[in-house]
């Protein structure tokens, strides 16, 4: 399941290594896009995004664990990198989170910097969902035909009169 974490690219086969993470983790700080900060270190996104899941389940594992009184399960030294890489690269990104509220703060293109926070951070700043009735096709079918039923409930009630 872990694999062994190469780049999606044929001929490459970068292994995760103290040296990525530092990369990946600068280049987070930087600017957050992950798709740059991969490209940095000279992965595909797809392996930083795999890396990253198996980091973030290797610490929930560990976390349930220490939740029920269990002692965690040794871990490889892939394993220790991995972890790393997700807690590296997820503070990276908070770091440059708030470098970017700052510059909210003080922007005068605030449209700009409030774009960036809602697409490299949607699940903490995601606009507000505006309620839209939505009409299908079904819909207003349902309400033309209430409408002429009633119409026509109207025409026999005149005609028995």
């Amino acid at each position: 399941m872990l694999g062994v974490g190469k780049s999606s690219q044929k001929g490459q086969g970068l292994k995760l290594t103290t040296t990525v993470i530092d990369t990946l983790a600068n280049e987070l700080a930087d600017h957050g896009n992950l798709t740059f900060a991969a490209a940095a270190a000279g992965i595909s996104k797809g392996t930083l995004w795999r890396w990253r899941s198996a980091g973030e389940k290797i610490l929930e594992a560990e976390e349930e664990a220490e939740d029920l009184g269990r002692k965690p399960k040794q871990l490889s030294k892939y394993e220790q990198l991995l972890k790393e890489l997700f807690l590296r690269t997820k503070k990276a990104r908070s770091a440059n989170g708030k470098k970017l509220i700052k510059t909210i703060h003080h922007a005068d293109d605030v449209k700009g910097a409030m774009f960036l926070l809602e697409r490299q951070y949607r699940q903490d700043f995601k606009p507000p969902v505006k309620e839209v009735e939505k009409k299908t096709e079904f819909n207003l079918n349902i309400t033309a035909a209430l409408a002429d039923s009633r119409a026509r409930l109207e025409a026999i009630k005149k005609g028995k009169k």
